[in-house]
């Protein structure tokens, strides 16, 4: 399965903690905004209020903090701040700004001459409660975006590994199924071998024994589907050349059509002559089937500690939008001819399986080639 884990997971990570982020940064922005707008607000009312309470001539509050300026010269210090600090930091600055004293904050605002001190300490405090707790669900959201995008990640795996799972089983099922007819086949075929071989041509008793072969490949296979954890690696090394040739005449008794070897007996591999049966008969089934009067050549080498098996054939070719989908399972880029498209989807597993590559050369109405790499 070409699915990594780590790259989904940081994925999700990323993007749950950018839409989080927005989220809160949408919520300080907000909030920071209103706040400051009810200040403005509320300084802007305070200032109006303190100039009508001088124009009348009431008394004062004594949470109204005011000072007249005349000339650049504080003239009235009515607040709980000292002249030379009003001077140095109201002065010399704009109006609509906050000094601090302390832990206390105003917010000032001022026009001809006038000045208004505003106590926003309340709402600063309310301010740093709110990032604070911010920071607190942070940290929160932080450990479920993590739990989020691992189930989210996860999810995936264990759907496909249930999927596997059942897979397994329905091949083991129909598998043990073939066990008991293919086993009477078999049996059948030692019994005719055995019967008077004068009364059978050479060409029958032949017929019979490359039956009685396959029969043998087939047990072999569904001994492989019943133990799919078994590792069925060949550990010996074994000559390709009498494979090949296997499953070639095998293609030749079965199908009309020309065959050219190109290999040298010398070459050896540690596939199994069963892996190397499967693969070779889904390419060459391919090429005869979907072409008429086709030449077939398999050859293989051994280059640069590679084994290289390639089939090609000069039939009609694969189109170039059909070319990037024939490992699909259930992919058919011809119609008409037999087959249920799960052949090359099948090999393509196989040759990923095995570490190995597998790649497709192909020109309309000229060629299709085949390349199977494998380390060796």
């Amino acid at each position: 399965m070409n699915y990594d884990f780590k790259k989904v997971f940081l994925r999700y990570v990323l993007l749950l903690s950018l839409l989080i982020g927005i989220l809160y940064v949408g919520i300080i922005t907000i909030f920071s905004w209103q706040v400051n707008k009810e200040i403005q607000e509320s300084s802007m009312a305070e200032l109006k209020e303190v100039r009508s309470i001088l124009a009348t001539g009431r008394p004062i509050g004594q949470e109204q903090y005011y000072m007249e300026v005349e000339k650049g010269q504080i003239i009235t210090n009515h607040t709980p701040l000292s002249a030379s600090l009003l001077k140095q930091q109201v002065l010399d600055q704009q109006p609509g700004f906050v000094i601090k004293n302390g832990k206390d904050r105003y917010h000032v605002e001022g026009e001809e001459g006038l000045y208004i001190l505003n106590d926003i300490t309340d709402y600063e405090e309310t301010k740093l409660l709110l990032f604070r707790l911010l920071l607190i669900l942070l940290v929160m959201t932080a450990v479920l975006i993590l739990g989020a995008a691992y189930y989210i990640a996860i999810k995936p795996i264990k759907t496909y590994e249930k999927m596997l799972q059942q897979h397994k089983e329905f091949i083991q099922n129909a598998s043990h199924e073939l066990k008991t007819p293919i086993a009477a086949i078999s049996l059948g075929t030692d019994y005719i071998i055995a019967l008077d071989q004068s009364k059978l041509s050479p060409k029958s008793l032949e017929s019979l024994k490359k039956i009685k072969r396959e029969i043998k490949y087939m047990q072999r296979i569904i001994h492989q589907s019943l133990n799919l954890e078994s590792d069925y690696e060949n550990k010996e090394q074994i000559k390709l050349a009498p494979v090949l040739d296997e499953v070639i005449e095998q293609q030749l008794t079965l199908n009309d059509g020309v065959i050219i070897r190109q290999y040298k007996d010398d070459i050896v591999t540690k596939l199994s002559a069963d892996q190397l049966k499967q693969m070779l008969t889904i390419l060459l089934d391919n090429a005869i089937k979907h072409n008429d009067d086709v030449i077939v050549t398999v050859a293989a080498r051994q280059h640069h500690h590679l084994l290289q098996i390639e089939v090609s054939d000069n039939g009609r070719g694969i189109s170039p939008q059909h070319i990037d989908h024939i490992f699909d399972r259930y992919a058919r880029g011809d119609t008409q001819a037999e087959g249920s498209g799960i052949g090359l989807a099948l090999l393509k597993e196989q040759v990923t399986q095995l570490q190995g590559e597998i790649k497709v050369i192909s020109e309309l109405n000229k060629k299709t080639s085949f390349i199977l790499e494998f380390p060796e």
